[in-house]
């Protein structure tokens, strides 16, 4: 099952959080994710998957197809992947993330923020596409 759906591109709605209990092939996600950066154009990604378990960790595997994947786009994410967007209905969690803010926009080169809803995530990814387009 995929984690992108581009349907409604250039917001991109993903599921990033990490189910323990489900197999999963981050191999095919980060070759999706490969197509979206290779349309050269804007969008913005909506996480609509709850936070991330905090347990999860990924493997020497996966560490290094992300790594792999960084090399040959970290240009292409920078000029064209504006924000990630994570819905987080908890206030509480929503602030814990806080910190997490730089170390996400250093590794992945965008922008991140947490909302509380879909509504006011699809309102601040508008508004993030309009600044781009001024």
């Amino acid at each position: 099952m995929s984690i992108i759906n581009d349907r409604d591109f250039p917001i991109v709605f993903v599921n990033i959080a990490h189910d323990t209990q489900e197999e999963h092939n981050h191999a095919e996600d980060l070759k999706e994710f490969e197509k979206l950066v290779s349309r050269h154009e804007k969008f913005v990604l909506i996480n609509e998957g709850g936070s991330p378990d905090r347990e999860y960790k990924h493997n020497r595997e996966e560490t290094k197809m992300v790594n792999n994947f960084m090399r040959r786009n970290r240009a292409k994410l920078k000029e064209f992947a504006v924000a990630m967007i994570h819905i987080e209905p908890s206030s509480l969690k929503r602030l814990a993330f806080k910190p997490f803010h730089h170390i996400f926009e250093k590794f992945w080169g965008m922008k991140l923020a947490f909302v509380s809803d879909r509504a006011e995530a699809v309102h601040l990814a508008n508004s993030l596409l309009r600044l781009e387009k001024e």
